[in-house]
């Protein structure tokens, strides 16, 4: 059985950040897809199971187009928009787990946006971070 290149991803999660990829792929801001949402699940439900290296190409394709002919290469695009939410899950992740970088993000997008009220409020905010940042190391 030929593993599929997301899988093998959402193997090197662990099970609280399982967790946080399926709220992530369930959110409507990031995906509106309910078939890559049943794929998700499909895979979870596995791995539960202990049996995630058994998942065929079969019901991969009736949980994410159930009643269509099966076509390989909309699956393929399926599992590959997956496969980019995962990446833009990681994203997510690392962003929150830096909070200057986030901070200069934020600043950036005031400026862009040319929300001047918000901009000394989140410059603030940045300093602070740096400062905290800085007497943790």
């Amino acid at each position: 059985m030929k593993k599929f290149k997301i899988f093998s991803a959402l193997d090197h999660l662990d099970t609280y950040e399982l967790n946080r990829f399926e709220k992530f792929v369930n959110s409507p801001y990031f995906n509106g897809n309910q078939g890559l949402i049943n794929i998700c699940e499909l895979y979870i439900s596995k791995r539960k199971k202990e049996s995630k290296d058994q998942i065929t190409k079969d019901e991969l394709w009736e949980s994410a187009f159930k009643g269509k002919v099966f076509s390989d290469s909309r699956l393929r695009k399926a599992l590959s928009d997956l496969l980019k939410l995962y990446e833009d899950f990681l994203c997510q992740e690392l962003l929150e787990k830096k909070p200057i970088q986030r901070a200069t993000m934020l600043m950036e997008a005031l400026e862009e946006k040319n929300i001047e009220e918000l901009y000394n409020t989140s410059i603030k905010r940045a300093k602070t971070e740096s400062d905290e940042n800085r007497t943790k190391n």
